[in-house]
C-alpha cells in the first residue's frame, strides 16, 4: 500500500500535483512488477488516473487539478496518438507480418550464404544478420527467430565444442546492439526522440541511423572478436542448411511490397 503514502506524507519541495504524480508512478511500478492486471491495462490506467487527478477537468481532487490547470485531459489522452507511438505500432505490425510469411527466415538464409562454413565467419554472419533484423523488429522476436536458425548448427557441433556457447550468446547480444540502429529498433530510442521533440529538437529516421549505425557496426565488430576469442571452435567447418524459398501468394507479395516501401519511406523521411 506504499503508493498511498505520497497522498498523506508531505515531501519538501514537492507540489500537491507532484505528490499525486508520484503516487501514480508507484502504482504503475507495483502493477507492472506484480501484474495483478495485464501490463497494457496498467499503461491505460496510468493515463486514466492522470486525467482524473491531474487535469483541469479532474473530478476527484479539484484543488490539485486547479494547480495543474494548464494541462487539459486531452494532453494526457493525446499521448496515445503521439507520432512515436504510431511509429512503433507500424513497426510491430510489419514485424508480425514478416514472421507470418517467413520473410525474416528467408532473408536470414539469403544473407548468411556469403559467410560460408568457417565457424568464425558463421558467428560474424549471424551477428550481422541478427543486428540488421533487430533494427526493424523487436529484439526479443529477433532473438527467438534466430535461435531457431542456429539450433540445427549447434546440434551438428561436438557437445564439448566452445563454439556452441559462442553461437548461443552471440544472438541476444547482437539483437540488443542492433536495436540501437533505428528509432523503431527498441523502445528507449523512441523515448529519447520523444523527449527531444518536446524541447524542439526533431531527429529524422535517417539522422538517427547516420548517428547510430556506425556505433552499431563498431560494437558488433568488437563483440564478434570477443566471442570468437573466448569460445574458439574446435572444428574448421560447419555445414549450413540454408535452403528455403519465399512464399509467392498474393498476401505474401503484398507484405513484401509494404515492408520494402515502408522502410524506404522511413529512410527517405524529410
Amino acid at each position: 500500500m506504499g503508493f498511498i503514502i505520497p497522498f498523506f506524507l508531505s515531501i519538501p519541495g514537492l507540489s500537491e500535483a507532484g505528490h499525486v504524480a508520484l503516487s501514480i508512478f508507484i502504482i504503475a511500478a507495483v502493477f507492472w512488477m506484480l501484474e495483478p492486471v495485464p501490463i497494457y491495462a496498467t499503461s491505460m490506467l496510468v493515463i486514466l488516473l492522470q486525467v482524473f487527478f491531474l487535469s483541469k477537468q479532474g473530478v476527484l481532487f479539484p484543488e490539485v487539478s486547479a494547480e495543474y490547470a494548464p494541462n487539459a485531459y486531452t494532453d494526457f489522452i493525446g499521448t496515445l496518438a503521439n507520432p512515436i507511438i504510431i511509429l512503433f505500432l507500424g513497426g510491430f505490425v510489419l514485424a508480425d507480418a514478416a514472421v507470418k510469411f517467413d520473410l525474416d527466415k528467408n532473408l536470414t538464409r539469403i544473407l548468411l550464404k556469403p559467410f560460408g562454413s568457417k565457424p568464425k565467419f558463421i558467428i560474424l554472419g549471424l551477428m550481422i544478420v541478427t543486428g540488421l533484423l533487430s533494427a526493424f523488429m523487436s529484439n526479443t522476436a529477433t532473438t527467438a527467430m534466430m535461435m531457431t536458425v542456429i539450433l540445427p548448427i549447434i546440434a551438428k557441433t561436438d557437445i564439448d565444442d566452445p563454439m556452441r556457447i559462442g553461437l548461443a550468446l552471440s544472438i541476444p547480444f547482437a539483437a540488443n546492439i542492433g536495436g540501437i540502429a533505428t528509432p523503431i529498433g527498441t523502445p528507449p530510442n523512441a523515448v529519447v526522440i520523444g523527449a527531444l521533440s518536446t524541447q524542439g529538437i526533431d531527429i529524422a529516421f535517417t539522422e538517427w541511423m547516420v548517428l547510430a549505425a556506425p556505433l552499431v557496426l563498431i560494437v558488433l565488430g568488437f563483440s564478434w572478436l570477443i566471442f570468437f576469442g573466448m569460445f574458439k571452435p574446435k572444428t574448421n567447418s560447419v555445414p549450413m542448411d540454408l535452403k528455403g524459398s519465399f512464399q509467392k501468394n498474393k498476401s505474401a507479395v503484398l507484405v513484401y511490397l509494404v515492408f520494402a516501401v515502408t522502410v524506404v519511406l522511413w529512410i527517405t523521411e524529410s
